[in-house]
Protein backbone atom coordinates (compact mmCIF):
# COMPACT_ATOMS: atom_id res chain seq x y z
CA UNK A 1 0.00 0.00 0.00
CA UNK A 2 1.27 3.60 -0.73
CA UNK A 3 -0.44 6.88 -0.31
CA UNK A 4 -0.62 9.30 -2.94
CA UNK A 5 -1.01 12.95 -2.15
CA UNK A 6 -4.27 13.29 0.28
CA UNK A 7 -6.70 11.45 -1.21
CA UNK A 8 -5.99 8.26 -2.23
CA UNK A 9 -4.06 5.00 -1.74
CA UNK A 10 -2.68 2.12 -4.32
CA UNK A 11 -2.25 -1.15 -3.38
CA UNK A 12 -0.20 -3.57 -5.69
CA UNK A 13 0.64 -7.14 -6.18
CA UNK A 14 3.70 -8.16 -8.27
CA UNK A 15 7.03 -7.33 -8.63
CA UNK A 16 8.11 -5.22 -6.05
CA UNK A 17 11.20 -3.31 -7.73
CA UNK A 18 8.45 -2.57 -10.93
CA UNK A 19 5.57 -0.92 -7.35
CA UNK A 20 8.66 1.04 -6.00
CA UNK A 21 9.48 2.43 -9.57
CA UNK A 22 5.67 3.07 -9.65
CA UNK A 23 6.07 5.27 -6.18
CA UNK A 24 9.27 7.63 -7.89
CA UNK A 25 6.99 7.93 -10.74
CA UNK A 26 4.13 9.85 -7.92
CA UNK A 27 6.73 11.42 -6.52
CA UNK A 28 7.58 13.17 -9.15
CA UNK A 29 4.33 13.90 -10.35
CA UNK A 30 3.39 15.34 -7.30
CA UNK A 31 6.71 17.41 -6.80
CA UNK A 32 5.79 18.78 -10.55
CA UNK A 33 1.67 19.26 -9.21
CA UNK A 34 3.19 21.19 -6.26
CA UNK A 35 5.73 23.77 -7.83
CA UNK A 36 3.66 24.03 -10.97
CA UNK A 37 0.38 25.00 -9.52
CA UNK A 38 -0.51 27.59 -6.75
CA UNK A 39 -1.60 24.52 -4.56
CA UNK A 40 -5.86 24.95 -5.41
CA UNK A 41 -5.43 21.47 -7.63
CA UNK A 42 -4.94 18.10 -5.96
CA UNK A 43 -4.88 14.74 -7.35
CA UNK A 44 -7.86 12.61 -6.79
CA UNK A 45 -8.61 9.20 -7.05
CA UNK A 46 -10.32 9.64 -10.85
CA UNK A 47 -7.06 10.97 -11.73
CA UNK A 48 -4.66 8.94 -10.18
CA UNK A 49 -6.74 5.71 -11.88
CA UNK A 50 -6.18 7.29 -15.15
CA UNK A 51 -2.74 7.78 -15.03
CA UNK A 52 -1.94 4.30 -14.05
CA UNK A 53 -4.11 3.22 -16.75
CA UNK A 54 -2.54 5.01 -19.58
CA UNK A 55 0.89 4.61 -18.24
CA UNK A 56 0.35 0.69 -18.10
CA UNK A 57 -1.12 0.61 -21.58
CA UNK A 58 1.98 2.88 -22.82
CA UNK A 59 4.34 0.83 -21.51
CA UNK A 60 2.48 -2.58 -22.38
CA UNK A 61 2.38 -1.28 -26.05
CA UNK A 62 6.21 -0.57 -25.77
CA UNK A 63 7.07 -3.80 -24.92
CA UNK A 64 8.47 -3.15 -21.52
CA UNK A 65 5.40 -4.03 -18.87
CA UNK A 66 5.22 -2.97 -15.33
CA UNK A 67 4.99 -6.68 -13.86
CA UNK A 68 1.85 -5.59 -11.13
CA UNK A 69 -1.56 -5.68 -10.41
CA UNK A 70 -2.76 -2.43 -9.14
CA UNK A 71 -5.85 -1.23 -6.97
CA UNK A 72 -6.76 2.11 -6.46
CA UNK A 73 -8.70 3.29 -3.30
CA UNK A 74 -9.61 7.38 -2.36
CA UNK A 75 -12.22 10.08 -1.46
CA UNK A 76 -12.15 13.57 -2.63
CA UNK A 77 -15.07 15.63 -2.60
CA UNK A 78 -18.07 13.44 -1.86
CA UNK A 79 -16.93 10.65 -4.63
CA UNK A 80 -15.06 7.33 -4.43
Amino acid sequence: MHAVGSYTVIGAGGDMSDFQAIQRIFEDLLIEEVTTRDGKHKLGPAEIHEFLARMMCRRRDKFDPLWNLLIVGGFKDGRK
